[in-house]
């Protein structure tokens, strides 16, 4: 209905809109000011004609936020606006923490699904395992709900409490839990080890506020164990806080040294981050950087910092190039706009963001649990783009969106069988079914007794892409698959990650890499060797 109410909204809403406009129209010396007006005024009289006699009633909400969302539909997927639920979401995303119960779940079977409880939270200490199916919550049945459906009602101030039901492999009635929840962190460092040859290994899945301690953190216990060099893990990170990537860098680079600066509309520069040297660490120990298709945003201004001034290699596949900045301008109390009000560029002056890139991916796109094997397809014909020269050795780099590596490395392709049984949870479920069974050891190998009995397990998805002769063919994956799930729901992502190092290809070439450079002058000479025998 079209009250008052909704009539004073509407109003407040076109004087905002009107403000906006003259600020920018003071920007741009009042360029199109008479249309700019008369645009409005008759979106307004659109607007007031549709809730008066409009056959059918209307909500004046519904309206309002349809017309804003296709307002915004004609500029990129990075400006959005924002409701309270996406506002939240947010906010967890960045501050590093939320209220909840300590679980990571997928949806499996139509139902969402424990993936992992997350150590010492309300959920692992109550005894929730990974494969319980989340049947219930409050008394409401979850089949056929989405992630996003489950962590609505799941999530909740610190101290409140939450009833699920779970299924659980094995037992024949719903057992009943009531959870209070607690403040869960959300790292942005999951883990980190050292590596053969006292290398040093750092997974960075986001950028939050707290990324750069986190990173600290792990660099001070590895230099403590004696760290000859550090591979700082940055594929699949879509990225995050500006000021995160300013901070990491930070802890690399020397005081003085430009980060990354922004560009406006007319391609205006806006602002420049510099390092400031918070940190003080050696900064001439061996350092690699390793990115894919998936890296984008903030990770993109770290490689590209890091590649620029020589301070390590940047290795694997060029990144995604989400290199444009979202300004968030608050609407009301519970909602935001998010708008795209800049470009970033690396210290050389490659400009980061891919303009293709505005109409096929979002930073909130959903990742698998697990590292990301493939990339997507995100092919670059190289001579094509332009050329620009690194800031203290004067190495070429290219520019022309996201971050070129230094040396391409290609990652293992999956078979489309393998990628079938990961579809169908087949190594998720097989995991769920043998650890009812009883636990395992950290040095748990599939032996060919177990092989023989996924061989059994997969015959009951009746797929006939699966067929027994495929599935031989793709023994060493499978084993590989089915250790990695098992220990991950017994010992967690850690240990799931440590043990599946021998299959990352990339890892294992980069790591044979820096096994090889004493120095980071050695790594770059290494590093032209191997680029001039890939080319070949």
């Amino acid at each position: 209905m079209f009250t008052s109410r909704n009539r004073s909204k509407v109003v407040v809403l076109l004087l905002v809109l009107v403000g906006l406009v003259m600020t920018t129209i003071s920007a741009s010396a009042y360029t199109d000011r008479a249309e700019t007006l008369r645009n409005l005024e008759k979106f307004s009289r659109v607007y007031q004609k549709i809730v008066s006699s409009y056959v059918e009633e209307e909500d004046s909400k519904e309206l309002i936020d349809a017309a804003i969302e296709a307002m915004l539909e004609e500029l990129d997927p990075f400006s959005q606006f924002m409701d309270e639920d996406l506002l939240e979401d947010l906010m967890v995303k960045t501050r590093g923490e939320f209220g909840g119960l300590g679980i990571i779940i997928s949806v499996r079977d139509d139902f969402p699904t424990v993936v992992s409880p997350i150590e010492d939270t309300p959920a692992a200490r109550l005894g929730i395992r990974g494969g319980d199916k989340i049947v219930e919550i409050e008394g409401e049945g979850t089949e056929g709900w989405s992630v996003q459906d489950a962590v609505d009602l799941l999530r909740g101030p610190q101290g409140t409490a939450v009833n699920i039901g779970i299924r659980r492999y094995g037992v024949d009635e719903i057992l009943p839990y009531e959870i209070v929840r607690a403040i869960i962190p959300v790292w942005s460092v999951p883990y980190y080890f050292r590596l053969d040859g006292d290398i040093g290994y750092i997974r960075c899945s986001n950028f939050g506020e707290q990324t750069a301690q986190e990173i600290e953190t792990a660099m001070r216990d590895l230099e403590s164990q004696g760290l000859k060099g550090l591979i700082l893990d940055l594929r699949g990170n879509p990225g995050g806080l500006l000021d995160s990537a300013r901070d990491v860098s930070d802890l690399f680079l020397d005081a003085g040294k430009m980060i990354v600066s922004t560009k406006g509309r007319n391609g205006e520069r806006l602002s420049e981050l510099h390092a400031n040297h918070n940190f003080n660490y050696a900064k001439d120990y061996p350092l690699s950087v390793m990115i894919d298709g998936f890296s984008a945003s903030a990770s993109e201004i770290v490689a590209g910092a890091i590649q620029d001034w020589d301070r390590g290699l940047v290795v694997g596949r060029n990144s995604f190039g989400k290199g444009s900045v979202q300004s968030i301008f608050p609407v009301s109390d519970r909602e935001a706009l998010k708008l795209t009000t800049a470009k970033y560029y690396t210290p050389s002056g490659r400009c980061i963001h891919k303009d293709e890139n505005n109409r096929r991916f979002s930073e909130d796109d959903s990742h698998p649990e697990y590292e990301l094997e493939t990339a997507p397809e995100n092919p670059v014909d190289a001579d094509s783009l332009p050329l620009y020269s690194t800031l203290k050795l004067h190495r070429p780099v290219r520019g022309g969106g996201g971050i070129m590596p230094d040396i391409i490395y290609e990652g293992e392709e999956i078979s489309n069988v393998a990628l079938d049984l990961i579809r169908r949870s087949a190594f998720f479920n097989f995991a769920v079914e043998l650890l009812s069974e009883g636990d395992v050891d950290i040095d748990y190998t599939v032996d060919d007794e177990t092989l023989a009995r996924f061989y059994t397990f997969v015959e009951d998805l009746q797929d006939e892409d699966l067929t027994p002769e495929a599935l031989v063919e793709e023994e060493d994956y499978i084993r590989y698959a089915i250790r990695r799930e098992v220990i991950y729901k017994q010992f967690g992502l850690k240990e799931a990650a440590r043990a599946s190092l021998y299959k990352d290809k990339v890892l294992q070439s980069t790591l044979e890499l820096m096994r090889s450079a004493e120095t980071l002058e050695n790594l770059f000479v290494a590093s032209e060797d191997e680029a001039t025998e890939n080319s070949q």
